[in-house]
């Protein structure tokens, strides 16, 4: 609105002095002002141009500049961009997750032939730097702001890292070396993405499983050998299994046996101690019983004994009565 209102006021300024609509303007006067509306004027659209075809690139979001003066890669700044003289490419600096799925049929192929469901994220972006940004351009024109564009682009690279990494290892040493399978695939990722201005900034494995055998198709030798596989681990899995529990089987007798011999051994001594100690009673009771049965019969004795020499008193002094009336 500011900028309408002063090119009316330059067109004004360039015009009517022209137009001798106002009088008593010297002829220096009018030119004058004329030169201050002509002046207003071509500031007026410098300023439009600038408002208008001058594009700059956000903290994000970068862009190339092509046509007339050749490609120029633009960041944290800004460019003119004149309509059909010049094309803008829009390059994204944010890091894009790309997701990989190989399950069933696609599954990857291992060391042992064996097929493996995996799910795994790559983490990407474009360098802040003009060689980088300039190759994103050129290999991936406006698709490299689309994740799911630049998934559908580098999605085979991706893939044949996987299988190439897959095919060096067994299936049990992917998933207890995840770490180890996510670092060889970047290696190989880095150097192929490189070739599109992108940078892998890591590998995550979110997802590793052996792929049900149900899916496996006996025709594909691959396929075959892995059910082969399967069945012969499956097999010596039951058998070791069988021998465990048997083992485990024998060892519960062998320590029921043991623990009831123990049970047996302590209720014996529990019993044979259990008779000693009826025995000791019964002794002790029986003492106890003797000496009371030869106290009583001492007591007897000595009652004997008193009543004996009180009859011969009695019968002594009967005696001397007797002689003593005589």
């Amino acid at each position: 609105m500011a900028i309408f209102i002063l090119f009316l006021i330059g067109a004004t300024l360039a015009v009517v002095p022209l137009l001798d609509v106002v009088p008593g303007l010297t002829p220096a006067a009018k030119w004058m002002l004329v030169t201050i509306g002509v002046v207003l004027l071509l500031l007026v659209s410098i300023a439009t141009v600038i408002t208008r075809l001058y594009r700059k690139a956000s903290a994000n979001m970068a862009f190339v500049r092509t046509g007339m003066g050749g490609a120029k890669v633009v960041q944290d700044g800004g460019t003119l961009v004149i309509p059909v003289v010049h094309q803008v490419i829009p390059v994204s600096m944010e890091t894009m997750r790309l997701n990989v799925e190989r399950r069933g049929t696609h599954a990857l192929i291992t060391k042992d032939n064996l097929r493996v469901d995996l799910s795994a994220e790559f983490y990407i972006k474009v360098q802040a730097n003009t060689e980088d940004i300039l190759q994103a351009a050129r290999s991936l024109g406006g698709r490299n702001v689309q994740p799911d564009a630049v998934s559908e682009l580098v999605q085979e690279k991706l893939v044949s890292a996987l299988r190439t990494v897959a095919t060096t290892k067994d299936l049990v040493e992917l998933h207890s070396k995840r770490d180890e399978f996510a670092s060889a695939v970047q290696q190989i990722v880095t150097h192929d993405l490189a070739s599109n201005g992108l940078t892998l900034e890591s590998v995550t494995i979110s997802a590793l499983d052996q792929t049900d055998p149900s899916q496996l198709q006996e025709r594909n030798v691959f396929d075959a050998q892995g059910l082969r596989k399967i069945a012969e681990i499956t097999m010596k899995a039951k058998v070791e299994r069988n021998e465990i529990e048997q083992q485990s089987h024998r060892q519960v007798v062998a320590r029921n046996v043991e623990t009831r011999k123990q049970v047996l051994d302590m209720e014996r001594d529990q019993a044979e101690f259990e008779a000693e100690q009826r025995s000791k009673v019964a002794n002790v009771r029986a003492q106890r019983e003797r000496e009371v049965a030869e106290f009583k019969l001492e007591q007897d004795e000595a009652v004997a004994r008193r009543d004996i020499e009180k009859s011969k008193m009695v019968e002594t002094a009967e005696v001397q009565r007797k002689l003593a009336v005589e």
